[in-house]
């Protein structure tokens, strides 16, 4: 098996971070490639958006949230800047939320749009902290998923012939099942 310690990019740290998650050579790369991914090279422009629009943004907490009670719904609202425009990320009856919120904390947010006159609501699917630790396992992520794909185009003679094996004795399995009663 070829060692992910041998493809471009990964050094002993990220070894680690691989070994963790049980990825040691680059058929286990193969077997766990990310169902999902936040790129966070490719952040939205807020400007460029519209309600209902998606966005991925970084943003900046700029007062603490301020929670209210409407019509029985609990709306946590916390005032963000996102590059040089005002904002709310707005969250739903999630009671501890504003725990999690300080003022000049940096975040990345993924989430929907909503213009109202100049307000602009973000109603967050996925809000992270930003912190270099986050960045660099998505930025790995993101590297692993394509240097995948690059090493898909042009494959090592050694996985190939460890994808045929594989297939081989799936095939097998398959016909003995059928084969019995």
């Amino acid at each position: 098996m070829i060692n992910i310690i041998k493809i471009k990019g990964i050094g002993n740290k990220k070894k680690e971070i691989l070994n963790k998650k049980k990825i040691y050579n680059v058929i286990d790369l193969l077997n766990n490639i990310p169902k999902k991914y936040i790129n966070i090279n490719k952040h939205t422009r807020i400007n460029e958006l519209k309600s209902g629009d998606i966005g991925f943004f970084k943003c900046k907490v700029i007062n603490v949230p301020i929670s209210k009670k409407v019509k029985g719904y609990l709306i946590t609202k916390i005032h963000v800047m996102v590059e040089d425009k005002h904002a709310y990320l707005v969250f739903f009856n999630q009671k501890y939320i504003a725990k999690k919120f300080l003022k000049d904390q940096e975040l990345w947010v993924e989430g929907k749009i909503k213009v109202i006159g100049s307000i602009i609501e973000i109603y967050p699917r996925i809000c992270e902290e930003t912190d270099n630790r986050n960045e660099n396992i998505s930025i790995l992520i993101n590297k692993y998923h394509f240097e995948c794909q690059e090493l898909m185009k042009n494959p090592p003679t050694e996985l190939i012939e460890v994808l045929k094996k594989r297939l081989v004795e799936e095939t097998n399995k398959q016909s003995k099942s059928k084969d019995q009663p």
